[in-house]
């Protein structure tokens, strides 16, 4: 249908306009859930068709996003075993047959033409015999390899780095076009095949499931301040190393934790950011844990638990609260800094940023703070958030202009 190609080259011209690189995939439709409504049998179509049959469609697909679509990257297929299970057709999913039918469209596609598009393959981290893949596309002229990740279990996630590995070590550049985290427990691994089973595709993605939820959120523990603040300005230092970001020029800007990721990092973290955006933050770790206690009239509490867990401190008190508290390190902050509240906020009292403000105030620092009246912490309000965004955007025009 012409509209879907119409649709497919405004949305890459758009892409593109922005500045922005566009990775395509060229795969096999799914059944079931993802093809409901189309009236289309996809299972019984694919059994008609022979193998022959299946590479020259697969070849007039990828001539025609190349011709129309354009896109910087275009993957060829990343996943042989499930293209194997839809379409019937076991000989395509063998490290063998995979390689041979990418081979053959990278050949087609070259002699026709790519322009600027670069040609990828690659696997799903749970491929069995995954090394014999790689090891056989790295020998059929494409540009990168295009990894996917869905189930997390058992090895599954360290095994992206060994493929990303060897798919370094033979030169090849690595994409990881679709990252989704199946919520799938070990007992149901070995049992359900998720190419086939809705119901795995229908679990909330963004749920609480093990295993991999559980493992992301006890690695938080006792980390604010330290291992989650170091990860972003490694991360930051690692995309100048590769020449994708001017270290000079990096600000920083976050809500909630954000916000105190924010204020932590031109505290804690001198000489990385040039300025910081800082909504609805924790700056003062003591005066927070003690609002804490207070409420709950200094019994136990959930509130004071997920605090403590999470700080990696026991209570106001702990000596280790002023190592992790923007506020007792202001000597070190040499940025401006614009902090951002609702004056309603019953998650992190407005009373956080009013003092960091009357701190760098007295301090001399480049401070603005904006208040926003009758807000609470989750941006609730249009007319809020639309002031949130403004702000946010004069402030990062005015301390790290585009040009």
């Amino acid at each position: 249908d012409q509209r879907f190609t119409d649709f497919y080259r405004n949305l890459s011209n758009e892409v593109h306009r922005r500045n922005m690189r566009l990775i395509v995939e060229s795969s096999i439709l799914f059944g079931g859930v993802y093809s409901g409504g189309s009236g289309l049998n996809l299972l019984q179509y694919y059994k008609t068709l022979s193998s022959p049959d299946l590479v020259a469609g697969r070849l007039e697909v990828v001539r025609t996003i190349v011709r129309e679509v354009r896109p910087d990257y275009l993957n060829l297929g990343s996943e042989p075993d499930t293209e194997g299970k839809l379409t019937g057709r076991a000989d395509i999913s063998t490290p063998d047959g995979f390689s041979g039918m990418t081979a053959h469209l990278v050949e087609q596609l070259r002699a026709s033409g790519v322009g600027k598009t670069r040609l990828g393959a690659g696997i799903g981290t749970w491929q069995r015999d995954g090394e014999a893949y790689l090891q056989l596309l790295c020998q059929i002229g494409i540009d990168f390899v295009d990894l996917h990740v869905y189930p997390v279990n058992g090895d599954l996630l360290n095994r992206l780095i060994t493929y990303t590995d060897q798919a370094n070590a033979c030169g090849k550049p690595v994409a990881i076009s679709e990252a989704w985290l199946q919520k799938q427990r070990d007992s149901e691994f070995a049992k359900i095949d998720a190419a086939f089973d809705n119901a795995i595709y229908a679990r909330d993605t963004f749920s609480f499931w093990s295993p991999l939820d559980r493992k992301f959120l006890e690695a938080g523990y006792g980390q604010w301040g330290r291992k989650m603040q170091t990860d972003l300005s490694d991360g930051v230092r690692y995309l100048a190393k590769e020449g994708i970001a001017d270290p000079a020029r990096v600000c920083i800007v976050g809500a909630s934790y954000g916000g105190y990721a924010a204020l932590a990092g031109a505290a804690l973290d001198p000489g990385v950011y040039r300025c910081a955006v800082a909504v609805a933050g924790v700056a003062d770790i003591k005066r927070m844990l003690t609002s804490v206690n207070e409420q709950n009239r200094s019994k136990q509490s959930w509130e004071q638990r997920y605090w403590d867990r999470f700080m990696g401190v026991r209570g106001p008190n702990d000596s280790a609260v002023e190592a992790i508290s923007p506020i007792t390190h202001l000597n070190a902050i040499t940025v401006p800094v614009l902090l951002i509240h609702g004056k309603d906020d019953t998650v992190v009292p407005f009373e956080q940023s009013q003092v960091m403000y009357d701190a760098l105030e007295r301090a001399r620092k480049d401070v603005q703070l904006v208040t926003l009246k009758h807000e609470d912490h989750w941006l609730s309000r249009s007319e809020t958030r639309l002031q949130t965004l403004e702000s946010s955007v004069a402030f990062l025009r005015a301390h790290n202009p585009p040009d």
